[in-house]
């Protein structure tokens, strides 16, 4: 007989629980794929995300990165890809303090990075990354440009910012089915209003943004009040602090 965590552990990660049936015909699908494509697939060179503070990090990634976010904050609010617009896509469904977080942030980065190798027209861009408990500043290179949020190239308030994406997200809200209008009324989003309230919370004006700056690049101390804060909105519980 299970044990009632053994139960609670079942009832959580049974969607991605795969049977015998499931592993059966994913085998026969990968079976089905022609030789010369899985060849060709294994023959591609993996990309590779490099460390800001590495010894042989090429500074062609920043750049590239740059070229992206430009490209990205001048497109219209009815693209997608728009800087905002994916953003946007982070309050709507972003889930926190739960198992969902992580696999969640994977797929989320993924065609975040797409996204910049199509803009960029760098085709082997990776997001670049920095280990903040070995390195607990933000990185020199980070202040430079479009890489800081307080570049002129953001919105310089909410307002600003509400007046050009009223009329855009105004139409996505329209054009939700009425299952996703569901999911986001279990949400706390059960209208339009909703949502421009939650981003009215969390938009900063552009000359506040950041609170690291060239001059102090620090991050705040995780085991004080604002790493606290940071954490549990990253969805680790304090006691993981």
């Amino acid at each position: 007989m299970r044990s009632s965590l053994e139960a609670k552990v079942a009832e959580v990660f049974s969607p991605i629980i795969m049977s015998r049936r499931d592993a059966l015909l994913g085998a026969l699908a990968i079976a089905a794929v022609p030789w010369n494509t899985a060849r060709s697939a294994l023959a591609t060179p993996p990309l590779v995300r490099q460390s800001i503070t590495g010894a042989d990090f090429s500074p062609a990634t920043l750049e590239s990165f740059k070229r992206a976010i430009r490209a990205m904050l001048a497109l219209p609010p009815t693209d997608p890809r728009n800087w905002y617009r994916q953003a946007i896509i982070h309050v709507l469904d972003c889930p926190h303090a739960n198992w969902w977080f992580l696999p969640w942030h994977r797929g989320y980065l993924l065609h975040f990075e797409e996204i910049c190798r199509e803009l960029s027209g760098d085709p082997q861009f990776a997001l670049p990354f920095w280990d903040w408990t070995s390195t607990p500043r933000v990185p020199a290179a980070l202040f430079d440009d479009v890489l800081s949020p307080t570049h002129g190239l953001y919105e310089e308030s909410f307002e600003t910012f509400r007046a050009k994406f009223e009329m855009a997200l105004g139409d996505l809200w329209n054009g939700l089915t009425a299952a996703q209008r569901d999911q986001l009324n279990q949400r706390g989003y059960a209208s339009v209003d909703d949502l421009w309230a939650k981003l009215e919370s969390y938009f900063s004006a552009r000359a506040e943004s950041r609170a690291e700056t060239r001059e102090k690049p620090e991050l705040p101390d995780w085991g004080d009040g604002r790493g606290l804060r940071r954490a549990r909105d990253c969805g680790v519980g304090a006691d993981a602090v």
